[in-house]
């Protein structure tokens, strides 16, 4: 190992070893930057449309779920049902 005023240098890197890669240009990082970004909002906005969907569905099913068995079990009547006669 020797000690220089720029760093530490091995004379036999280990096994494997890869050298720093060079600096990316600011052009190629906001370039990267950007692909990410838009990469992350697209993401984000299916997921949310996902979550949006499943509680709609979820909504829809237990509410069918309450209108078939409420009437028969507690006399309820939903607004759409007509009044009963008699």
């Amino acid at each position: 190992m020797v000690a220089t005023a720029w760093g530490i240098y091995l004379h036999d890197p280990p096994p494997g070893y890869r050298p720093p890669k060079a600096r990316e240009s600011l052009k190629d990082r906001q370039r990267e930057a950007r692909e990410d970004w838009i990469l992350m909002r697209v993401a984000t906005v299916v997921l949310t449309l996902v979550v949006v969907a499943f509680v709609v569905i979820m909504l829809v099913i237990i509410a069918t779920q309450l209108a078939s068995v409420l009437p028969a079990q507690t006399g309820f009547r939903l607004l759409t049902m007509p009044p009963a006669q008699g």
